[in-house]
């Protein structure tokens, strides 16, 4: 089966593609082998990279450090030298009798949703850590099959060929693309005749949330349907549910999610926002993206301004989205809405560096945060997120019959989407065209300025007011962990009461005043305290006991949104439209 071509891809489908065969013989060892087959009609000598970092994940992870070995060979298996070009790069000849192929060694023990684990139950295999690019062959369908999975099955992100085999459009497509392989349950809705798969790779039981992850991704998809139409599918989407820390990776044509336990009843609501934002990447990030990431370096970075749009935008979706599904309810949109608010607000590095700023600098600041990450950067997905809901409520004030942000995806989909990529000044434009130059001027302060959103002022427009409420006890401005049945701090918020008393990262808080502090006793302590008392507190820095003077401070008041009884009803009618549910 061929697939069109993606973006980038060579036009002629007929040009001999690039075959990889994955053999999992030697999984018990954590050992993946892969065999690459140069094409016949390359030039003499060509370059061959692994990429360095994982598309979707802005951190360069130099994945090389996995190999364990690199061959090659000719048609006859005489041995071919490769020629180091780079940290993760090499030059092979190619004028010998073929074909020439490529051998790989791996150890694949890294259990993350971003790179590849195998053992004797599964096996992760994502495109970037595992498969080499052959540079002037990247534009080339890439082709793959696999040996030793016994009675395992292969299921993959990718379509399937008529001989078992699966298909890459291009490298960029394999590159963007997973494999796990085991014997895993699955559950499967169609939603416009595209299979929607969820399969369950993850040690835990999944119980009744399979099912209930499958149901509310149809769900979820039919309310991105409506924002942006039928989704780009050639295939299907599938989701992988594997073991790791809670997060999500998404790909061309689905993602890669792990997921924490369900220690209570919110998380359907987690799973479903991450659902939510792993899907709507379809659109937002994988076929319209900013365009240093269309075909980008692949041994190198490709920072680009515009994180705020891929995944700002994503993460304001990823709320929306749910709350339109029925999955979420408007009480539940509305206390995430709050808690991201309360959580840029009190980021002291959100009036320290923009928002595009952040987005550039990704790669080492978001993805490699320390001890002063909150001091000194903001977080471009919670802080891209609210600048969306000001856009998205801002519009709606000014054409009440528009639809809002949902109006300037669609245009930019329209305008930027597949292989054409946008930058800033476009989406400034699609914004200037549908609700004034003046609104686009903001949104480019709101990016440009070190400064929080401030979406509480368009709450109106769609019938939602906000009140704050008093929290009991005091604030040190300080993050802490448990370690070892003792708190250590992780980082202390510049100018705060921790800060002013000379607290640092790594110190194990021991007393404040009389009281003993403990992971499990930390929080009543603080909410039992008075504000403005000057009290010692005695840590441990370095093996030596520290008492530092510290003068407590009230806590930021919680934030509460809801919706206002007395709107008017052209609000409550905006507010249906912001929902798309009738007398929401």
């Amino acid at each position: 089966m061929r697939v069109a071509p993606a973006r980038g891809a060579a036009e002629d489908v007929d040009t001999a593609p690039v075959r990889h065969v994955v053999r999992l013989h030697r999984r018990t060892r954590r050992i993946l082998e892969v065999t690459t087959e140069l094409p016949p009609d390359l030039p003499e000598r060509v370059r061959v990279v692994l990429p360095t970092w994982t598309p979707g994940s802005y951190l360069v992870r130099d994945h090389v450090r996995h190999l364990r070995r690199l061959t090659v060979e000719d048609g006859d298996g005489a041995p071919i030298a490769a020629t180091p070009d780079g940290i993760s790069a090499w030059s092979v000849p190619t004028a010998r009798p073929g074909p020439v192929r490529l051998h790989t060694e791996w150890y694949a023990d890294e259990r993350t949703i971003r790179t590849t684990h195998v053992d004797e139950r599964h096996a992760l295999i994502v495109g970037a850590a595992t498969f080499l690019c052959v540079e002037p062959a990247r534009a080339r369908p890439q082709l793959v099959r696999f040996e030793g999975t016994e009675d395992h099955e292969v299921f993959t992100t990718l379509g399937a060929t008529p001989d078992g085999g699966w298909e890459a459009a291009d490298y960029d497509a394999l590159a963007d693309a997973a494999f796990e392989v085991g014997r895993h349950p699955t559950s499967e809705r169609i939603v416009d005749g595209a299979p929607h798969r969820v399969v369950w790779a993850a040690r835990r039981p999944p119980m009744e949330r399979l099912d209930r992850l499958a149901d509310d991704l149809g769900r979820i998809a039919e309310a991105a349907r409506d924002v942006l139409g039928p989704a780009p599918l050639p295939h299907g989407y599938t989701v992988l549910v594997v073991d790791g820390a809670p997060g999500g990776l998404e790909h061309r044509d689905g993602a890669t999610i792990a997921l924490p336990d369900e220690a209570d009843g919110s998380g359907r609501s987690r799973d479903a926002s991450l659902l939510a934002h792993e899907y709507l990447h379809l659109w937002n990030g994988r076929r319209l993206s900013p365009r240093s990431l269309i075909r980008p370096p692949l041994d190198a970075p490709a920072p680009t301004p515009s994180l705020w749009v891929t995944e700002g935008w994503t993460s304001y979706y990823d709320l929306l989205l749910p709350a339109r599904a029925g999955v979420l309810s408007l009480e539940g949109l509305l206390e995430g809405l709050a808690r991201r608010i309360e959580h840029v607000a009190a980021i002291p590095g959100v009036r320290v560096r923009s928002l595009r700023d952040a987005s550039r600098s990704a790669w080492t600041k978001h993805y490699r945060p320390d001890a002063d990450t909150a001091n000194t950067t903001t977080d471009y997905y919670t802080h891209g997120s609210l600048v969306a809901l000001e856009l998205d409520l801002a519009i709606r004030a000014l054409e009440p019959d528009s639809d809002g942000l949902d109006d300037v995806l669609r245009l930019l989909w329209e305008r930027h989407g597949q292989a054409h990529g946008f930058d800033e000044s476009d989406v400034l434009d699609a914004i200037a065209d549908l609700a004034g130059t003046e609104l686009a001027r903001t949104t480019e302060r709101l990016v440009a300025t070190p400064c929080p959103p401030d979406p509480l002022g368009h709450l109106a427009t769609v019938g939602i007011t906000a009140s704050e409420r008093e929290r009991p006890g005091v604030d040190l401005g300080v993050r802490t962990r448990g370690t070892a049945g003792t708190l250590e701090v992780v980082t202390v918020l510049e100018d705060g009461p921790a800060w002013q008393a000379g607290l640092a990262e790594g110190d194990r808080l021991r007393r404040l005043g009389d009281r003993e502090l403990t992971p499990s006793t930390f929080g009543a302590t603080l909410a039992s305290l008075p504000v403005g008392e000057r009290l010692v507190l005695q840590v441990e820095r370095d093996g030596t006991e520290l008492d530092l003077n510290i003068l407590t401070d009230k806590p930021r008041p919680s934030l509460h949104l809801e919706p206002d009884p007395r709107a008017a009803e052209a609000a409550r009618a905006s507010r249906s439209r912001w929902l798309r549910r009738h007398g929401a």
